[in-house]
């Protein structure tokens, strides 16, 4: 058998194709063809555990890093966590309320927001599928891995935040605002040590601007046909469209698969 490898998808965008919100059935046979080989698989993806067994069957991976990199387990257990501080939390807010934005906030185990039934709330839901936050007007308490803005990301250069913080934009409509300590790539790094594999074993593939710091400390990064430029650009290949069969035409490229 060839050497152990380890795979890492993104979800949204990659594993899912956003038409149809659906995994490809070329690439749960890819993927299955991996596993029977002996690689190991697993997820990283800027979703919670809830939004993530919404779409997936986590049995069938290895590992999951969750919430952009906040939080990362392997089966059932956590093996990385890190959250806002109190601090980082009342600055982003203080932004958020000085320009009267939308926004709301990422757990573990769901996601918030001040007005879960507004108009730019609703058309963030329905774009990715994911369930309604539920309402909550304070976070103090709260293990926050990420803040969800509903807004035009035309609103992005509004915003007086230090190089504590990193913006994801996912389109026009909306982006997140996470922690330059907590990104995909951290995370990566972290599983790894835990797991006692190098990183040149690692494949990754995604699609997203918050994919590139994994894309880029992997063994052999993979950008979707349909990724963003930056991905692209920091990819090693760059494969299909997820709606045309982008991880099978992938792994089949670097004869992971026959």
């Amino acid at each position: 058998m060839k050497k152990q490898k380890i795979f890492v998808f993104d979800i949204d965008g990659t594993l899912i194709n956003p038409k149809t919100h659906k995994i490809p059935e070329s690439a749960i046979q890819a993927i299955d063809s991996l596993k029977t080989q002996g690689h190991i698989i697993g997820l990283a993806t800027g979703r919670n555990y809830p939004e993530v067994t919404k779409v997936l069957d986590l049995k069938r991976f290895d590992f999951a890093i969750m919430c952009n990199g906040g939080y990362v387990q392997v089966k059932d257990k956590q093996v990385f966590n890190d959250s806002f501080s109190l601090e980082e939390k009342h600055k982003v807010i203080a932004e958020m309320e000085k320009y009267n934005l939308e926004y709301g906030v990422m757990t573990y185990e769901d996601i918030y927001a001040l007005n879960p039934d507004s108009n730019k709330v609703k058309r963030v839901i329905e774009f990715f599928d994911i369930a309604p936050p539920q309402k909550k007007i304070n976070f103090d308490e709260m293990a926050v891995y990420q803040f969800n803005i509903f807004e035009s990301d035309n609103t992005i250069p509004l915003l007086s935040l230090d190089k504590t913080f990193i913006i994801h934009s996912y389109g026009h409509f909306g982006y997140d605002i996470a922690l330059t300590r907590i990104t995909k790539g951290h995370a990566l790094r972290k599983l790894f040590s835990y797991l006692a594999y190098d990183l040149n074993d690692c494949i990754a593939f995604g699609d997203a601007d918050n994919d590139i710091t994994f894309l880029k400390i992997a063994g052999i990064g993979i950008a979707m046909g349909n990724a963003s430029e930056q991905a692209k650009a920091n990819a090693d290949f760059i494969t299909t469209p997820v709606w045309d069969d982008g991880i099978y035409h992938a792994l089949k490229h670097y004869r992971f698969i026959k």
